[in-house]
Formats: structure tokens, sequence, C-alpha cells
């Protein structure tokens, strides 16, 4: 169920809290049973229920605890209809806290709130109700599809302070919002407020049903934003850490604007933290910060002063300016032209071969201040001469006396789903901190079927309508590159039965990325086109060019199976330049690791793996399974 209480409010008033509880309490199992959560709903959530009845307001209708996703939920929603007969769906932030201390940290997105003895930063809960009504705007059908509008409200019951806190200072922002925050003694207000929004003749659980018969479907999340951007909308709603990065990076545009001088922001991102969005949210903010509020420098950044570009990826850069509908360009990093734009996104920054002769294109040919965010992990890179790390980056904007800022996103949200499979990945390979994991969901991971068996359940997932892709490593050569008539370049023989897939094609690769071609699904993406995609499911071969070894008890990688040029090319030079020292070694067996990483990283519900090698097979189970 997507929420926990649904019900007119004259119905609900009727309930003890205790009994309210345990409705509420009915529909989760125990161990999601949070005794803050509890205490919320026995005094905040009985005390609106209260209150409105008293005044005549029954007629609405009322959802308490309305799933966004498992980790996050919309406290309650009133609906009824507005005076103009149109169906409202009005969100109520609740809140128990008395008092705010001092903003000893500056934030500008979080408050600190008394909470027993002690003190804590949490959101502001303007923007955390603003953040609600954005993602029911992108996200749920009913919403999207305006058969239902969206306001939304907060009431802090016991809040004794005057509520100025919230809109002064560093909040200032949030100023606009004032009237629409209520705390004790205001009750009245509120109940003014309520009856000159909602019809109280009509009853609201029409208006209820008619937003329950939506959905609320995240959905693909990253390049299909970027028609908005274009638009000058919003494109995307922040959750997590990108909250915190993106009122950052807001900071720093306003800064520029009224100071303009070069600036890089590095955003250092595991695969599903978000970077993608970010950027194309910090494109929407350039555009619109400074054309809604006036600044000393009169610095404007027009949509054509703004530009989404990749250090090298020519499928990232298709698939972009088709989801555009091409009605703008999307240069290489390499080719833009000095003076051209103010405000540069580097999307795949990792994948930067010279770092100082880049930045000094970017910064050092023109005199025009700039700011360029770059989009980076250390762990995409994958080919040897790939050095875009975030050490490098800032270390050559520290030499260039660029002002630099960092960012980090660390909880994985690729669709909420896969966070913990991410974090065994890392185990596996690099022995590095866990990220925080917002999981919704179970992830699957699949090691026990055949190839042919895998082509089956990933063609079942398709006709369900789900999307799904085979990817591999680069050890067969990519003999249809010119030729599609060549339709085996991967042949396996397992059980006595030939397996052949084709590479995915060199041209129209926006239509293989989205299965447009008949031929699509039995192409197998490379680590070049898996890159800043993700897939519903995947079907993955683990093929021998990165296998454990049991005797040496470490992992070991076979150039000789390698068939991409690139790669073998670079990681010979290396090992020949080197006479094939451990510490080089070492750093192609980085590489090969954060190729495996990025061909593991692109499913968003569920994976299925093939082993060639069954010691591999076995540690990665280990691991995955520990």
């Amino acid at each position: 169920m997507s929420y926990l209480l649904a019900d007119s409010l004259t119905n609900l008033s009727k309930l003890t809290p205790n009994i309210l509880v345990q409705k509420m309490c009915a529909q989760l199992d125990q161990s999601d049973i949070n005794d803050s959560e509890v205490r919320s709903w026995e005094n905040s959530l009985y005390s609106l229920i209260q209150l409105l009845n008293e005044n005549n307001l029954g007629n609405l209708y009322l959802i308490a605890e309305y799933s966004l996703t498992a980790e996050r939920r919309i406290d309650a929603l009133l609906f009824g209809y507005t005076p103009q007969q149109h169906p409202l769906a009005l969100i109520v932030e609740l809140k128990q806290w008395s008092e705010l201390g001092e903003n000893y940290n500056n934030e500008t997105t979080d408050v600190n709130v008394k909470l027993g003895l002690d003190y804590a930063y949490r959101m502001h809960p303007v923007l955390q109700t603003k953040r609600y009504e954005e993602e029911l705007k992108l996200h749920h059908t009913s919403v999207v599809n305006q058969f239902i509008t969206t306001d939304s409200i907060q009431y802090l019951h016991n809040f004794k302070q005057d509520k100025d806190v919230f809109f002064t200072g560093a909040y200032e922002d949030f100023k606009s919002r004032k009237d629409k925050l209520f705390i004790k003694g205001e009750e009245s207000k509120l109940i003014d407020y309520l009856n000159s929004t909602f019809l109280k003749d009509i009853d609201g659980s029409t208006a209820a049903d008619t937003f329950l018969a939506g959905k609320y479907t995240v959905g693909e999340i990253g390049f299909n934003g970027i028609k908005k951007v274009l638009r000058a909308e919003a494109n995307a709603t922040m959750i997590a850490d990108q909250n915190n990065v993106s009122a950052g990076i807001s900071r720093l545009i306003r800064s520029f604007l009224d100071n303009p001088r070069n600036m890089g922001i590095v955003i250092q991102g595991a695969a599903g933290t978000g970077k993608t969005i970010i950027g194309l949210y910090a494109m929407y903010l350039a555009n619109k910060l400074s054309t809604s509020r006036p600044n000393t420098s009169g610095v404007v950044f027009n949509i054509d002063d703004i530009v989404f570009t990749f250090a090298k990826s020519k499928m990232l850069r298709e698939v972009l300016a088709q989801e555009a509908d091409q009605s703008y360009a999307f240069p290489y990093l390499d080719r833009i032209k000095p003076g051209s734009y103010g405000f540069i996104v580097v999307d795949e920054a990792h994948r930067m071969t010279d770092v100082n002769k880049t930045l000094y294109n970017l910064y050092g040919k023109d005199d025009r201040p700039k700011i360029v965010l770059f989009l980076q992990d250390d762990y995409q890179r994958v080919l040897p001469s790939e050095n875009g790390t975030s050490h490098e980056i800032n270390r050559i904007l520290d030499l260039g006396q660029i002002e630099s800022h960092s960012f980090k996103l660390e909880v994985q949200k690729r669709s909420g789903n896969q966070g913990s499979f991410v974090n065994k990945i890392h185990e596996l390979f690099y022995n590095r901190q866990p990220l925080e994991t917002k999981d919704s969901g179970k992830f699957i991971v699949d090691t026990n079927h055949s190839l042919k068996e895998i082509d089956t359940i990933l063609k079942q997932h398709i006709d369900q309508g789900e999307t799904a892709k085979w990817f591999a490593p680069y050890d067969w050569e990519w003999r249809s590159r010119n030729n599609l008539a060549i339709k085996d370049d991967i042949s396996i023989i397992e059980n006595d039965e030939l397996f052949q897939k084709q590479w995915n094609p060199m041209q129209n690769q926006y239509a293989w990325h989205k299965g447009l071609t008949e031929d699509a699904f039995h192409q197998v993406g490379s680590v070049y086109t898996a890159q800043g995609l993700d897939y519903d499911y995947t079907g993955f071969i683990w093929f021998s060019d990165l296998y454990w070894d049991e005797y040496l008890n470490k992992w070991m990688f076979n150039l000789e199976v390698v068939k991409d040029p690139t790669f073998k090319k670079e990681a010979q030079n290396l090992l020949n330049k080197y006479n094939g020292s451990q510490q080089v070694v070492d750093f192609i067996l980085n590489i090969v690791f954060n190729q495996y990483y990025v061909l593991l990283t692109r499913a968003r519900k569920g994976i299925y793996i093939w082993f060639h090698d069954e010691a591999t097979k076995r540690k990665f189970n280990s691991i995955i399974n520990s």
C-alpha cells in the first residue's frame, strides 16, 4: 500500500490516538515501525484531524504517510475542491518541534532544531514540502497530466518561537512562503486558510480517488531532463545529499553573478549517485538565478551561454542530442571554442586524458569569467591514459589560480534499488568505504542461469514493458563495426549449445539504447556504450580477461584475451616502458576493475551474470552473498 491511513476527517476524528496508531502500524512490518513516527501520529496528526473536524472541515479527505519511495513519505495530504471546483491535493508537513537553535553552520537548507536536550540540523520544512510538490509534478501521473493540482503548507503545533526564525538571515529565500507555515497560536489562521482554499460542501473523497488513480513513478532519471533545461524549467527533484550539493552550487552561482571570476566546481560521485541530475539541474539554476535576481555585474546566463559537454563518449552525446530533439549542440570537450560559454558542465570528466591542456583551453584562451562544473568518478576511468581524477583536476585548478570547490555525492540512488549491490562491488574490487544506501526494493543478482536462459529471461522483461540489455567486456573483436551482416561477434559454446551475439552498432546508437530496432536486443554493449546509461535489467558475460586465482588468492587480468585495440595498446606500452613492474601491473588491474565496475552497475532492478570461470564465480558469490 502506498499510504498508511485514508478516510474523511469526519470518520478519522472518531478514532482515539491509540486506535489511529494501531490502524497505521497494521500497514507496516514490525521492523519498520519507528517510535518517533508513532509519537508524531499520536500528537501532530491526531491534533490536526481534531482541529479541522471541529471547525467544519470534516468533508475533506485525508491520506497520511503517502509513500514517494520506501524511505520517504509525505506526512499528510488533504483532498478537496477549490472555489473553481478543481480537485486539489494539499501537502501538510507536520512537525513536533518547539524551537530552533542558532544557525551556527550558516546552513541555507537545514534548520537547527531542538530535539529533547540536544540540537540537530533538519531540512527546512518549507523546502521539504517544496521538494514534495516538485516530485509529484514530475513523477505522479495524475499531477503530471493535470487531473489534480497540488499545494503545500506546514503545521508546527508545538512551536513557541516567533516563526520569523524560519525566514530571516540564511533563510530569506523561503520568505515568500511565510503565510503557509502555521505555528502554535495560529490555528485560526490555518482554518481561515483552509476555508479559502477548499469548498466545504463538496466531499473530498473523489479528489482523493483521482490522486490515487495515478502512480508515482521515478522512471529513468537523467538525460530526459534536458528538454526542461532548454526551456529554462526545473528538470529534476533533489533527494538525499543532492539537496545539499545543489544548494551549494546555487550559492556559488550567486557569488559568481555578484563577482564574476573563473571558478571550477568538482562533483564526485560513484555510479548511480546522481551526478548527471546535478549537472542538468545546475544548468537550470545558472539560467534561473541570472535572469530572476538583480546582480551588480549584469551577467546573464542565457541558454546559449550554457553547455553540457563530454570528455569522450559518443554514445552519451548522441543520447543527449536525441533526448533534446537535436535542438541544441552538444560539443565534445576538446571542441569548445574560447569565449563561447559562461557555464560549462563536463560529464564523464574522469575520461579526460590531458587535464592541464583541457583546463587551459577552457580558462586560459579568453578573458571571459566562467564556471566549469566537472562531474567525475575516479573509479570510472576505463583507459590507462584517462587521468581526470578529482586530485588532478583540483591540482591544475590550483596551479592556474582558479577558485575551486568540491562536493561529493555519497548516497547511492540509481532508482533506489541497487545501493547494496554497488557496495558489494566496491568490496569485491576496491575494498572501498561503503556508500550510504537508500534501497527501496529487492535488487536481483542471479548467477545461476546459462547464457540461453538469461537471454530468455531478459526477453520476458522486455515483453513486460521493461528495459533490458546485454553487456560484456571487450574480449571479442568488433567485426560488425562496418558490416552489420556479421551477427556473431561474440560466440560462446556452452553445454554443446552455441550462443552468438553482435556488438552494438557504430551508428545510430540512440536507437540501440532505446531498443528501437529489431536487432537491438541481440546487440551487446561494451564499456564505452555503458557509461552514464542504465536499464531495468542487464545480462552480463563475465569472460576471462579478469579472473580470480584461487591458488594465489588474488585478482588477475589476461591481456591476451582483450580485443580492445586502444586499451591493449596503452596497457602494453606501459608494461614495456616500466619492464612489467608490479606498480604498473596493479595500475592496469585497477583500470580493468573500473571497466567491470561500470559494466556491472548499469541495472536498476536486477542483473543476471554468466561466468566463464568457476573460481571467479565462487569469489563473486562469496562477497555478494556475505
